[in-house]
């Protein structure tokens, strides 16, 4: 059990005998310490898929949450702190617009990664915020709504136009989701190495990892028409964005949630990605390795992997171990791009 559901367990005083939802948890066994969680409202499809095993709760995974997504009874919500701190008053402001009575909260999280600032965030939206424990380098904090159905509208979408290449591209992404303030440099780099010459029937089918704001995959299709592509990403917030970035650049796509390599029922012929290395706040350099395996035996003879990373990440070991042959068209101090084809259709690798 995580830190933070460690010390929610040692003040279970402050939710006896009430409903609550928790929102964004770390450990899905949040929802077995305490018979008043009786609702998850998630963000990651990790937590909101580990957690449905809890078949007497209700769980819901979206980009902002509806009244309808609660159980009808709820009296407060347990808030995790989201890694970008940033989310917090965004959350907040989700969940009082959608209640109707009086409600009480409760933020938990790391102090590595944020919890000291939830009681100023807390203190814009709520009232009586005190901090109520600390422990194992967690905070736990605690608050009321003063006010029902706060209808302050909630800050969605950033648009923001892009162009390479003579061609233009309008990139939509919500608060939280990578490259949000501006495009990444990364994926700016990656874009830039993107084959713009390829024959359009040899590239019919292509894959968008970790889509984040759908730039890749949506740019690949504005250059093949006829390209069809599928989109994902373990991110809420990510999924609605490439949502409207496909809708602003009038696109077409497959957009779903996924935990890992989406299976596809045909092969691939390209795969794109700036792939995560972070698993929350710890670095997880097996992310990567696993959709480098699963990418190999994805893609249809002569498909190719495009990617992007740090250069400090150790990927060049895994692309020799599962293709053999790639190469590294750009790779500075900070950034990598590696290109891997698949040649053979007998040496189907695994992992």
């Amino acid at each position: 059990m995580t830190p933070c559901c460690q010390l929610i367990q040692r003040n279970l005083d402050l939710f006896e005998n009430e409903n609550w939802a928790v929102v964004n948890p770390d450990d899905s066994n949040v929802f077995s310490i305490s018979d008043s969680f009786k609702c998850g409202l998630h963000q990651d499809y990790r937590s909101y898929s580990s957690s449905l095993s809890f078949q007497t709760t209700k769980q819901c995974f979206a980009a902002q949450w509806q009244t309808t997504d609660l159980i009808s009874d709820v009296n407060g919500f347990v808030i995790f702190m989201p890694k970008v701190k940033q989310l917090l008053p965004l959350i907040l402001l989700n969940l009082l617009n959608i209640t109707t009575t009086l409600t009480k909260y409760v933020v938990v999280g790391e102090n590595a990664g944020g919890a000291k600032s939830a009681k100023s965030i807390m203190e814009e939206q709520l009232s009586n915020v005190t901090k109520i424990d600390s422990a194992r380098r967690c905070s736990l904090f605690f608050g009321m709504s003063d006010e029902v159905g706060n209808k302050t509208p909630i800050p969605v979408i950033k648009k923001e136009s892009i162009t390479h290449d003579q061609t233009t591209l309008t990139v939509c992404s919500m608060p939280g989701v990578f490259g949000n303030k501006k495009v990444d440099p990364g994926t700016r780099i990656l874009l830039e190495h993107l084959p713009t010459d390829l024959n359009p029937k040899s590239i019919r089918r292509g894959y968008d990892f970790a889509c984040g704001s759908g730039i890749l995959g949506a740019y690949l299709s504005i250059l093949y028409p006829s390209l069809s592509m599928t989109y994902s990403d373990v991110s809420a917030l990510a999924i609605y964005s490439t949502e409207q970035t496909l809708k602003e650049n009038q696109l077409e796509g497959e957009v779903k949630p996924c935990d890992g390599f989406l299976p596809a029922d045909k092969k691939l012929d390209i795969i794109v990605s700036n792939p995560p290395f972070h698993n929350h706040l710890q670095n997880d350099y097996n992310i990567t390795k696993t959709f480098i395996n699963n990418a190999h035996k994805h893609l249809n003879r002569g498909g190719a992997i495009y990617l992007v990373a740090n250069s400090f990440l150790p990927y060049k070991e895994c692309l020799k171990e599962v293709f053999g042959e790639f190469e590294i068209p750009y790779n500075d101090n900070k950034y990598a791009v590696y290109v891997a084809h698949k040649f053979s259709v007998s040496d189907e690798k695994t992992v």
